[in-house]
């Protein structure tokens, strides 16, 4: 299955220059927050110098103790960033995740995240072209 995005030929590949790797990547002293209740998924955006947006997952311990969650919560957003407008934005966009989430379902999980990507991503839009006028 091909995909609309160029840099996403196949489907289940996240390309190295779609990823913050480095720690100095991850310095993001300039950048806003966005925060979302009740999961706190805190969003860090900044501008960068290259023609795509990044994307950087920082899933804790203390969100899950169990991998299979953490690993199922990093999926879900790097497929919600894959299909998102904000790739070609030029963008570093960092999800930080720490806080315990204890008996939720993971599609509700996942829907739910899905959803706030899609938020964050309207609101990161929509200050992008306020900020071009």
């Amino acid at each position: 299955m091909k995909s609309n995005h160029k840099g996403f030929e196949n489907r289940n590949t996240f390309p190295k220059n779609y990823r913050l790797i480095n720690k100095s990547d991850f310095n993001m002293s300039d950048s806003r927050f966005l925060v979302e209740f009740p999961l706190k998924v805190v969003f860090k955006t900044r501008d960068n110098c290259v023609s795509n947006s990044r994307l950087g997952l920082v899933v804790s311990k203390k969100f899950s103790k169990s991998a299979v969650s953490r690993n199922y919560v990093k999926r879900v957003l790097r497929e919600s960033f894959r299909t998102s407008k904000l790739v070609h934005e030029g963008l570093d966009l960092i999800a930080i995740l720490s806080k315990p989430v204890h008996g939720v379902e993971k599609e509700r999980l996942g829907n739910f995240i899905t959803e706030k990507f899609k938020k964050i991503e309207g609101r990161v839009l929509w200050a992008q072209s306020k900020k071009e006028r």
